[in-house]
């Protein structure tokens, strides 16, 4: 009893001890430790890399919870005054410690410096410590480049015949194939690719939705291997990468081919689903209903159970997507009976329901709906049948029953798509009372005392936001389950401009206050889960084309989660996920392959954005249901679906899309748009 009454004592003192997560901001008189980390950095920007090394490594020998990040900014100092010695003396020093980044930057100086030994054992070691990264890639090719300067072309072609097969990103594999290429006959060494290689190359490519890049190796492989006995595997192959790429004509015109030459082909199904989805996609209605209808009665040798479901679940939304309900309420049946599981048969139960709302049928949808609630669905799932089970009893008449699902719905998920949207059918307020307190965090006195917290705020203090907040990051990864390390992780990426870090770890700790009401949340809680990231750029490029700069962060929100970098497997790039061909049609200078690039920078981003937005909005005369649908989907389809529609409340053209993934992107962005409207107006959602 003494031992545990001892160790309340020290936890509750620990507790009272300890500090607002929150670290410091710059010190109006910096220490002398925090002096020198500003004139380290103010040297370097100045080009005086030479002190700036000198003041790093003073850093690194006085404050030990800095002690890598002073070895490490050192070595960067002294390779870019070109002392390549003194910088390989420091990466011995530093050991494992060295970032892979760190790693290469050594290894580049030491190969233009022409000392090609050394730079090849560091292109290794930032080869083996870059695992699976892009990074890993880079140092591959810079070994290649080395071993052929260091007149080893023999090593050099095997690096890239090695690249060839185990790259990360296309790019990488263009220059490690090129490079063979050029070795290879240079040395007269052909050596050519195997049927094996063709295959590990495609699905890489494809991997990494090079899909283009992925035909033209199919196509080489093919006149490599004229007699292969995987021919029309890699034909269908080629059709289907071709859809991928959204390369309609050239996939139509490739499929009707293969068709045509191989009409009793095993892979005949694979390339007759792949027409079927073009035909939905151009909207092409007899064809779909045709093609779609055929498969589904077996008509079509080789299709399993698994693509008959596919088509018909397509097929049905289609038919829905452009008015024609009651025959998708046939697919529908069809469908179900087909369907065993009871979270599939969730699943199109209440899909079906949508097409019998569509239909004008509600007395079935009511019956669908309770059916859906009866098998326990999932959370979403649940919401979204009890807004539609209200609507439809609202529309028969049973106005009361319908009233109290609004208002259930709206009082459990108050701020979620369908709690929203519940709550202005009641004209109820859709911010109720607070069921939740946000608790009082503080940390402890062992996270203080953590050399990472340590860093963090010396960084903080010196100004160094950046360095500040990857210290803090690296805090919370040691105090996986602490909710304060991860509130003062978050402050510290929002205030680097980390936007994306600050708020997938205030979404991943404290989700439940982000979905009810909840009182004593901290001042800044809705700026780090919905943080106005590159406000001045985006503000600035909503404002030439009259669009709500708020709504331009919701999009990046769930475009990006604000990562201006990020590259999504079908080519989109950027903090609003431009594709490059959506670039060229808005503005002809991305026509030209080398400005694709500027994409990631967030102010070319949200210029463009903004400019497909206004348009998007003219078309639909400002309804921002379709105008988001539009972003995400192509507009002349969108336009169908909305021409269709047309009467019909917003909630039933955005169930009715006959894309799951465009349904969800529309539901979440005008969720986001509705958060960041209302924390506009207050420190919360709540008002």
């Amino acid at each position: 009893m003494k031992f545990l009454t001892a160790l309340l004592l020290v936890l509750s003192t620990a507790v009272l001890r300890g500090q607002e997560p929150r670290l410091p901001g710059p010190a109006a008189a910096p220490s002398e430790s925090e002096a020198l980390i500003q004139r380290a950095r103010t040297l370097s920007a100045a080009g005086n890399h030479r002190e700036s090394a000198a003041a790093w490594q003073t850093v690194a020998a006085r404050e030990p919870a800095l002690a890598d990040l002073g070895r490490r900014e050192s070595i960067r100092a002294l390779i870019a005054a070109g002392d390549i010695e003194p910088a390989l003396q420091g990466l011995t020093d530093l050991g494992t410690a060295a970032p892979s980044d760190l790693l290469l930057l050594t290894a580049e100086a030491c190969r233009n410096a022409r000392s090609f030994e050394a730079a090849a054992i560091l292109y290794r070691s930032a080869r083996q410590s870059a695992g699976r990264s892009s990074a890993a890639d880079q140092a591959a090719l810079g070994l290649a480049r080395t071993l052929e300067l260091d007149g080893k072309p023999g090593d050099a072609l095997e690096t890239y015949r090695e690249l060839q097969l185990t790259f990360r990103e296309a790019s990488a594999f263009d220059a490690a194939d090129t490079g063979a290429r050029r070795l290879s006959a240079q040395l007269g060494n052909p050596e050519p690719l195997t049927e094996a290689d063709y295959e590990a190359i495609v699905d890489r490519l494809a991997g990494v939705a090079a899909f283009r890049r992925a035909v033209e190796m199919q196509t080489e492989w093919l006149k490599a291997f004229p007699d292969s006995p995987s021919r029309t595997k890699i034909e269908s192959a080629i059709v289907h990468h071709l859809y991928s790429l959204r390369a309609n004509e050239e996939a139509r015109a490739e499929a009707g081919r293969f068709l045509r030459e191989h009409p009793d082909s095993a892979e005949k199904h694979d390339v007759v689903i792949t027409i079927f989805r073009l035909d939905v996609r151009e909207g092409r209605t007899a064809d779909v209903e045709w093609g779609g209808r055929a498969i589904l009665k077996g008509e079509i040798a080789g299709t399993t159970l698994s693509d008959r479901q596919g088509v018909a679940r397509l097929l049905a939304e289609y038919l829905v997507s452009v008015g024609e309900p009651v025959k998708a309420l046939a697919i529908y049946d069809q469908l179900y009976k087909m369907t065993t599981g009871r979270g599939a048969r969730v699943d199109v139960l209440w899909r079906m329901a949508i097409a019998s709302l569509r239909a004008g049928n509600r007395a079935r949808a009511i019956k669908e709906l309770q059916q859906v609630l009866r098998l326990k669905p999932d959370s979403e799932t649940e919401r979204a049948a009890t807004f539609w089970l209200a609507y439809a009893l609202d529309a028969s008449g049973a106005k009361a029953v319908a009233k109290a699902h609004w208002e259930s719905l709206a009082l459990r998920f108050p701020f979620s798509y369908y709690g929203v949207r519940a709550a202005s059918r009641t004209g109820a307020s859709p911010q109720p009372a607070p069921t939740l307190e946000f608790p009082a965090l503080v940390l402890r006195e062992d996270v203080l005392a953590h050399p990472d917290y340590q860093a963090a705020a010396l960084l903080a203090r010196a100004g160094q936001t950046a360095d500040a907040a990857i210290y803090a990051r690296r805090l919370n990864a040691a105090f996986r389950r602490d909710d304060a390390v991860a509130l003062l992780a978050a402050r510290a990426s929002e205030a680097a401009g980390f936007h994306s870090a600050s708020s997938t770890l205030t979404t991943s700790y404290f989700g439940p206050y982000l979905q009810q009401p909840a009182s004593n949340l901290p001042e800044d809680f809705w700026a780090l889960a919905y943080p106005r990231a590159y406000w001045p750029e985006v503000s600035a490029a909503a404002a030439r084309y009259d669009v709500d700069p708020l709504l331009m962060l919701g999009l990046a929100r769930q475009e990006s989660h604000f990562d201006p970098s990020a590259r999504s497997p079908v080519g989109a790039i950027g903090l609003f996920q431009v594709m490059p061909y959506t670039a060229a049609e808005l503005d002809p200078a991305f026509s030209n392959p080398a400005a694709i690039e500027r994409l990631v920078q967030p102010a070319v981003s949200a210029e463009l954005a903004a400019k497909l937005l206004a348009s998007l909005k003219a078309r639909y005369q400002g309804e921002l249901a379709p105008t988001i649908a539009s972003y995400n989907a192509d507009k002349e389809r969108v336009q169908v679906w909305w021409d269709a529609a047309k009467g019909l409340p917003e909630e039933l053209f955005i169930d009715s899309i006959p894309y799951q993934q465009t349904r969800a992107y529309v539901r979440q962005v005008l969720t986001n748009y509705g958060m960041y409207r209302q924390s506009a107006q207050s420190a919360s959602p709540q008002k």
